[in-house]
């Protein structure tokens, strides 16, 4: 399993992807009121005292990226895709100061450019392809040329709202209608 030969530019998500993290996105949920069914970002924007819930978000988000550790097979994925010459970034809903802070946790902060990386402050949050279509004005390339791989359906629509190849990481593959590659670990893009 693999990416076409013409994706030479990726974009990673961070949580769950290329690191594994001890997130239990139900406690967030719990500790800024996000009532059931609601995107917590979207809600959380829509509040008054949002300021004051985004803070929330980040301490709980932050306690989180000093003990990420990399994902089975990031390093020699990340690796294999830098000597290949690709283009690595990373969109991400955290916020972008914890971007720094996950990587060198994880000990894959060497792998990517901190202009390449965008939280949720740079972009509309994903699943909005505003954050995939930034890193494609960077980098120039066309959108054919650009893959993204992530673990959750914000990441593969953001993918499909831009119009890239979308790769599902996740043991099922609960968004078919999105997804193009699905694969269960990082290990299987190295099987090509």
């Amino acid at each position: 399993m693999s990416l076409p030969a013409r994706c030479t530019y990726i974009v990673f998500d961070m949580d769950c992807t290329l690191t594994r993290t001890t997130h239990d996105y139900e406690e967030m949920r719990r500790l800024v009121g996000t009532p059931p069914g609601e995107d917590t970002l979207r809600y959380v924007y829509q509040q008054p005292n949002r300021d004051e819930l985004l803070e929330r978000i980040y301490e709980w988000e932050l306690s989180h990226a000093k003990i990420a550790s990399a994902n089975d097979g990031a390093r020699a994925l990340l690796d294999r895709l830098r000597t290949q010459g690709h283009t690595l970034g990373i969109l991400t809903r955290n916020a972008k100061a914890l971007i720094d802070v996950t990587l060198k946790a994880a000990g894959l902060e060497d792998y990517f450019d901190p202009s390449d990386c965008l939280g949720r402050e740079d972009c509309k949050a994903k699943p909005a392809p505003d954050g995939v279509l930034q890193l494609q004005s960077k980098w120039g390339c066309q959108l054919d040329h650009m893959a993204i791989i992530g673990d959750y359906a914000h990441d593969l629509g953001a993918g499909r709202a831009a119009g890239i190849f979308t790769v599902c990481l996740n043991e099922q593959n609960r968004w078919p209608s999105l997804t193009d590659l699905h694969i269960t670990h990082l290990e299987q893009m190295l099987r090509a």
